[in-house]
């Protein structure tokens, strides 16, 4: 939340009492992405724990570079994966940015079924953090199927 907000809340809070606003559920937890222009972007300090983010963006625009930031941040308190659909995942470059090897497990699935199936078993055994790195080209239905997928993974 912006200075500038919390200072508006509180002036209404001094007025009005307990009819001012106020957050409609607790904080989100949130696990830092190493990057603190970014976590300061999401307004929660980095990706939120317990729930799905999606990078997007153009060809080269960094979303990969930013995952793998993501998990190698994340590598420092915990286990963490990372689903190498488009087998592009290099190690070294991974460990530039400090991270915990010996915590990265890496998975190179040969279908989204089974991709999938990793990030369910994965999730359940409480890995701290799932990257999933899809391929560029995808089959049409991949896109109509990934939601119901994670969804499914996420329950």
């Amino acid at each position: 939340m912006s200075d500038r907000l919390q200072q508006a809340i509180t002036v209404l809070q001094t007025r009005f009492g307990s009819a001012a606003p106020r957050p409609a559920a607790p904080p989100c937890p949130a696990r830092s992405s190493g990057i603190a222009e970014v976590d300061d972007m999401t307004g929660i300090g980095g990706w939120p724990v317990g729930r799905l983010s999606l990078l997007a963006g153009p060809r080269g625009c960094g979303k990969r570079t930013l995952a793998q930031r993501s998990v190698a941040a994340a590598s420092l308190t915990g286990p963490v994966a990372y689903v190498d659909f488009p087998r592009r995942l290099d190690p070294e470059f991974v460990n530039h940015f400090d991270a915990r090897l010996d915590r990265l497990l890496v998975v190179r699935p040969k279908s989204l079924k089974e991709g999938m199936a990793s990030v369910r078993v994965l999730a359940r055994a409480g890995v701290d953090l799932i990257c999933i790195d899809l391929p560029r080209t995808r089959s049409a239905g991949i896109d109509a199927e990934l939601p119901h997928l994670l969804h499914r993974v996420a329950c």
